[in-house]
């Protein structure tokens, strides 16, 4: 069951611009770091201000990212699809998110990795 899982966030991850950089073993065990979240339309997928380090990549749907204008209203920046990325300042520098993005006006699947995967996975494979 684990490998089937393994495998199903391997081939999300291989739709994704991301697996250009990547021969398959590397996508492998890249996915086998990754977790596959799903949020309903409308639901954030990270909000703005928050301090969680987490990376996510856009597999299915599409999500808007929004911003708060000072005055409580929240100003569109742009629509992101497939393969982009979302939060890999975050995970870097370990400020706060600048932006929330939500999941547009269709369901939207996301493969994330938190900042502990990350360092895990540069750890044990530097080559990656």
């Amino acid at each position: 069951m684990a490998g089937d899982a393994s495998k199903d966030r391997t081939t999300l991850l291989e739709q994704t611009r991301w697996a250009n950089g990547f021969d398959g073993k590397e996508l492998e065990t890249l996915a086998g770091y990754l977790r596959v979240e799903r949020r309903p339309a409308g639901h954030p997928v990270c909000r703005e201000g928050d301090r969680d380090g987490t990376l996510f990549i856009l597999v299915e749907g599409s999500a808007s990212v929004v911003k708060d204008d000072g005055t409580g209203r929240q100003q569109t920046l742009a629509t992101l699809g497939p393969g982009h990325t979302l939060g890999e300042m975050a995970l870097v520098d370990q400020g706060p998110r600048s932006a929330t993005v939500r999941a547009s006006a269709e369901p939207t699947t996301v493969q994330v990795i938190g900042r502990a995967d990350f360092d895990l996975l540069c750890a044990q494979n530097p080559h990656i």
